[in-house]
């Protein structure tokens, strides 16, 4: 939540989240799967990873792009240092 509140969605991210098993996410290309007549996501340990792993979108990709440029959510001198 605080990445997505403090990172992503200032920085014009709207459809970038973690990655996640249980979530159900509208146009994800992944494997899905029938458990009891019900549609679940297929089983996968992405989300099991520390990497902070993320799905995004390429207009999301952009935006953070942009978002980089003009010094958000990292300032460019804190760049310069890294």
């Amino acid at each position: 939540e605080y990445m997505t509140e403090v990172v992503l969605r200032p920085a014009g991210m709207g459809a970038t989240q973690a990655i996640s098993n249980v979530d159900l996410i509208p146009n994800r290309a992944d494997g899905y799967e029938l458990r009891n007549g019900v549609l679940a996501n297929a089983e996968s340990l992405r989300a099991m990873r520390p990497s902070g792993a993320f799905y995004s979108t390429l207009k999301d990709l952009v935006a953070w792009n942009l978002a980089m440029n003009a010094g958000k959510p990292v300032k460019h001198e804190t760049l310069e240092q890294m």
